[in-house]
């Protein structure tokens, strides 16, 4: 059987090119036009069959896909500390653009728009802090209360 594939894969190989036919059109101009012979490839001459052919040249594929995407992780779990505030920056700064572009769009210039949106960001961010410190501040003792009954419970 192997033989018998070797000389049907050595037959292909030394098979001539596909013939060309010239064909005349309306107007007088000539085209080429190849005529195709079904010649088997290597994997046919072997006898695989298709459909294991065809699961090969998917599962290649997935794996290529699969280790692009664990280099792809292990190079952001790398680059951590540069990437994740980049992605905050961007996000920042996709969030603030309309804002700034309304400003500009008022007569606002667009470092002065720059800076009123910063500024207003940075004192939303620090108001929404203050408000969080002081409501814990304020509910502490009730909070540590909790916390012992839970723990006296937990030692019962």
């Amino acid at each position: 059987m192997r033989e018998q594939a070797r000389a049907r894969l050595s037959a292909a190989r030394q098979a001539e090119p596909p013939p060309f036919d010239v064909a005349a059109l309306d107007n007088g101009t000539a085209r080429a036009l190849v005529v195709e012979s079904e010649t088997p490839d290597s994997a046919q001459a072997l006898g695989i069959p298709r459909g294991i052919r065809v699961a090969v040249a998917w599962a290649w594929r997935l794996i290529l896909l699969v280790a692009a995407a664990y280099v792809l992780i292990k190079t952001v779990s790398v680059l951590r500390v540069v990437v994740i505030p980049v992605i905050v920056a961007l996000l920042l700064a996709a969030l603030l653009q309309p804002v700034a572009g309304l400003l500009r769009r008022r007569g606002v210039s667009a470092s002065l728009a720059a800076v009123i949106v910063l500024v207003a960001g940075l004192a939303a961010v620090f108001g929404t802090l203050t408000l969080i410190v002081r409501t814990f501040i304020d509910q502490y003792d009730e909070l540590a209360d909790q916390v012992r009954d839970g723990i006296d419970e937990v030692q019962t």
